[in-house]
């Protein structure tokens, strides 16, 4: 059994990476394995709605998302992992999965997401992670996809290490800003940011 998790930045090993490990780490313990599938940096066409899609995948083959689609078929689950900008995911991942979800239903062999369980994880400085990670499940819904989050699962001790705030993981959590580590000497004077995540259990 396998997740295929998508990293929605463009930083090969920052904050997003960095959650999305955090999650391997906990199906690795359920004894799921996982592979991150990274964006990169390069650039990222949006859907032009040209309906050329075909059993190969988008017409456009220039970047990651044919690729993508290949892997999308063997998995068992998916995590979509995105920072937040401006209140909302990633643009690159936007156009990433506009295109994976469009060009995956219309392939004759059926969409590759259709029925496997689907989850999201953002992170942030400030605000914007709720409607950040309404926007990323809306691709689980809208693809007949059972989304899963820790709160429909039997609370464990990986449930509450997925929500504890950002500054407990001081020393773990090497890819995010000082601001978490500061923030941790000062939780008592001001609230603490939280990490906003939906982990996956596979059974």
């Amino acid at each position: 059994m396998k997740v295929l998790m998508v990293n929605g930045s463009a930083k090969a090993a920052g904050c997003t990476f960095t959650a999305l490990t955090e999650v391997g780490k906990a199906l690795n313990e359920e004894g799921v394995d996982y592979e991150i599938f990274g964006l990169g940096a390069g650039a990222m066409r949006d859907c032009i709605g040209c309906g050329k899609c075909s059993d190969k995948g988008c017409i456009f083959d220039d970047d990651a998302v044919n690729e993508f689609l290949q892997k999308a078929r063997e998995a068992d689950g998916f995590v979509f992992g995105s920072p937040v900008y401006y209140a909302h995911p990633s643009g690159r991942i936007l156009s990433f999965l506009d295109r994976a979800f469009y060009a995956g239903s219309r392939s004759s062999a059926g969409s590759p997401f259709a029925g496997k369980p689907g989850a999201a994880v953002v992170s942030a400085r400030r605000g914007g992670t709720t409607a950040s990670l309404d926007v990323l499940n809306k691709y689980f819904t809208i693809a007949s996809m059972p989304v899963v989050s820790a709160a429909s699962q039997k609370t464990s001790s990986k449930t509450k290490r997925a929500s504890r705030p950002c500054a407990i993981w001081g020393i773990t959590w090497r890819g995010c800003s000082n601001t978490c580590a500061r923030a941790s000497l000062r939780r008592r004077r001001a609230p603490v940011p939280t990490l906003s995540a939906e982990v996956i259990y596979v059974s």
